[in-house]
Parts: C-alpha cells; sequence; structure tokens
C-alpha cells in the first residue's frame, strides 16, 4: 500500500512539474518622434493575456500599478490578441471612459516579425506607433 501511495505521488508531482511556464513578456509600442508610448505585460502560455499597462503621451503617464510605475491610474479594459491582430482599450479606474485605444497588426515573413498599428487617445491625438515585444 506504501508503495502504490507512492508512485501515485510521484505520478502526481510529475504531472505537475510538467506544466508549461507562464512566462511574461512587455509588448513595447512607439510613435516615430517618441512622445507617445504603451506597453502591456503579456502572459501566459502564448503571452496573450495582459496584466499591466502603461501610457505615456506628451508628458502624461498613467500606470495599472502607479506604485510601481509613476503616472495617473488606469485599468486594462477590453483585449484581443490572437497573434495577428491587437485590439486593446485602455479605461478609467471606474470603466466610464476610454484613455486609450491601441490596435496593431502583425505578420512575418522568413525571420522578420512586423508589427505596427495606431495608438489613439480621444481628445488628445491618434498615432502610427511601431510594437516590439512578443
Amino acid at each position: 500500500m506504501t508503495r502504490t501511495l507512492l508512485r501515485l505521488l510521484t505520478t502526481a508531482l510529475l504531472a505537475i512539474a510538467a506544466q508549461p511556464a507562464l512566462a511574461t513578456e512587455w509588448l513595447d509600442c512607439t510613435s516615430f518622434d517618441f512622445n507617445q508610448r504603451i506597453q502591456l505585460l503579456a502572459g501566459g502560455v502564448d503571452f496573450h493575456q495582459f496584466s499591466a499597462a502603461t501610457l505615456y503621451v506628451n508628458g502624461a503617464d498613467w500606470s495599472t500599478s502607479p506604485e510601481a510605475q509613476p503616472g495617473q491610474l488606469l485599468d486594462i479594459g477590453q483585449a484581443f490578441w490572437d497573434g495577428k491582430t491587437l485590439l486593446v482599450d485602455l479605461i478609467d479606474p471606474a470603466a466610464q471612459s476610454v484613455l486609450a485605444e491601441l490596435r496593431v497588426f502583425a505578420t512575418s515573413e522568413g525571420a522578420d516579425d512586423v508589427k505596427g498599428g495606431v495608438l489613439r487617445v480621444p481628445g488628445t491625438g491618434a498615432w502610427v506607433v511601431v510594437c516590439t515585444g512578443p
């Protein structure tokens, strides 16, 4: 009985250890004049989940974690990323207004990966952005 229990425990531990690692990496999108920037912390198996964000627009800063990254508080609203199309809305903490919209398209050819799109801040402006990251 003890050997059977030990085998079951060993099998369970090996199954747990075989789970994929959930790494995180920043997706960084910047305008050509470097005055606008949005960063999203992507995670999960395919980097399709977002857990943090920062936004810099013409000297103003926002962040989902002001204690770690300076700025006014914001939250991540809708977020969709299938590896080809990224749609993210950053919202105010009360979820009453959209602070920023990011629309990015990704493609690859051979060893080259390219991501680019538009960052729009309602009432302020819209900019073409180039993105690096997962």
